[in-house]
């Protein structure tokens, strides 16, 4: 039984979107040094994969969320008539506000990375530390 509600599709997508959790904090960390870590990978290219993988988990978060509020135990046990479909349009609301920004600044450091010019790279503003999902 334990091994039935363990594997369900909500707790897998979950479980991806902490692994992506992680990958975000760690190249979190790897944007914070950028002059160390310059000869490696260039600092725009840690930023977008820092927002990348930051947005990849918040939607996955948020889809695991959504996932586990349409199944039938909790329609079962919690939903007090069609309240689920309420907080699932709210969350799908909130979610689809929230990521405007962060997306704003992976296609700027985006277009910035395809640029050929590997000098060229795009000042960091007080805008920009605000667009991490």
């Amino acid at each position: 039984k334990i091994h039935e509600l363990i594997f369900t599709f909500a707790f897998v997508k979950g479980l991806v979107a902490v692994i992506f959790l992680g990958l975000s904090m760690l190249s979190g960390c790897a944007s914070l040094f950028p002059k160390n870590l310059k000869s490696f990978i260039r600092p725009v290219c840690m930023r977008f994969f820092h927002n990348f993988f930051a947005i990849v988990s918040y939607v996955l978060g948020f889809v695991s969320i959504i996932i586990a509020l349409n199944t039938r135990q909790f329609a079962r046990y919690v939903d007090p008539g069609n309240m689920r479909y309420v907080m699932i349009g709210f969350s799908s609301l909130i979610l689809a506000i929230t990521l405007i920004g962060p997306l704003k600044a992976s296609f700027r450091y985006l277009g910035v990375m395809l640029k050929s010019k590997p000098s060229s790279e795009i000042k960091r503003t007080s805008k920009d530390c605000n667009d991490t999902a």
